[in-house]
C-alpha cells in the first residue's frame, strides 16, 4: 500500500467499495495486551510495566531481563 498525503495507509477496497477484509473474523484478544492497555491507562507514579519482561530504570532506560 502506498500512504496517502496525510501519512495513512489507504485502505484495500474492491471494485464495489467494500473492504477486501469484510469477513474475515476478529481474531480473540491477547491477554497481555489488556495489561498493557492498563499501565498505560494508570495515572499513578509508582508503577510497573510487567507485559514483556522490559523495565525501566529510575533514570528511564529500558533494561530486558533475559529468558
Amino acid at each position: 500500500m502506498e500512504p496517502s498525503s496525510a501519512g495513512e495507509a489507504r485502505r484495500s477496497k474492491h471494485s464495489d467499495g467494500d473492504s477486501a477484509f469484510e469477513n474475515v473474523p476478529r481474531a480473540p484478544d491477547i491477554p497481555v495486551y489488556a495489561v498493557i492497555a492498563a499501565y498505560g491507562e494508570d495515572r499513578s507514579p509508582v508503577k510497573l510495566n510487567l507485559s514483556f519482561g522490559v523495565y525501566r530504570t529510575e533514570v528511564k532506560n529500558a533494561s530486558f531481563l533475559g529468558f
